[in-house]
């Protein structure tokens, strides 16, 4: 218990300090950029169709679609530029603790960041997609018709539909938990790649490999 314990403290200190103005806008633009982009031409398409969205899926397109998982960790990348922090500031916690519980707390508080930023981006879907969506655990007719009724407006716009692989996988739900989990493995992976180089003193070859990756 005294392990987690640390394990914890330390994850609750960097996230406490990761939060500054710098970050908040960067949150804040990417936000806007998937707002703009992605959650309010849904909304649109949906109006001139008239056919409603399901709750749960502007996220699963942004977690599914391959533009988007590009996007997405290049924002984590960014994010945790500075991963993981070595300087005065933590020079208490680094003595008290041994290496690995700190290393731990570390891909702790890596997590918390992607899980916040995850959490920020299903927030503003509904800001964008507005009242008028389908609150249950199927497909709306948004994503499974468009394509026979509205032909020419799917071709449009095809990067606002989820793939029929996708949707075979199972409901929403099951999507979204799904792209979440992977999404997070994903994180955890650049995480220790971030933290080999920044321990080995080669942070921007760190970087420029996760940004390769």
């Amino acid at each position: 218990m005294r392990k987690i314990h640390e394990i914890v403290w330390i994850a609750g200190v960097e996230y406490r300090k990761w939060f500054s103005l710098k970050k908040m806008l960067i949150l804040l633009f990417s936000i806007l950029f998937l707002g703009e982009y992605v959650f309010s031409d849904m909304a649109c398409v949906a109006e001139e169709t008239g056919l409603l969205v399901n709750l749960l899926e502007p996220m699963d397109l942004v977690l599914s679609f391959q533009f988007y998982m590009l996007v997405i960790p290049l924002i984590f990348i960014v994010l945790l530029s500075g991963f993981p922090d070595k300087s005065g500031g933590n020079i208490f916690v680094m003595m008290r603790v041994k290496r690995r519980i700190w290393l731990a707390g570390q891909f702790v508080f890596g997590q918390l960041v992607g899980v916040t930023c995850l959490g920020a981006f299903f927030a503003a879907s509904f800001l964008w997609i507005g009242k008028d969506v389908v609150r249950q655990n199927q497909w709306s007719e948004f994503m499974t018709d468009t394509y026979e009724r509205f032909p020419e407006i799917y071709g449009q716009n095809d990067r606002l539909f989820l793939e029929s692989g996708t949707m075979s996988h199972g409901t929403p739900v099951r999507v979204m938990v799904m792209g979440v989990l992977l999404m997070l493995a994903y994180l955890l992976v650049m995480l220790q790649i971030l933290c080999l180089f920044r321990l080995m003193e080669r942070r921007k070859l760190g970087l420029l490999i996760t940004m390769g990756i």
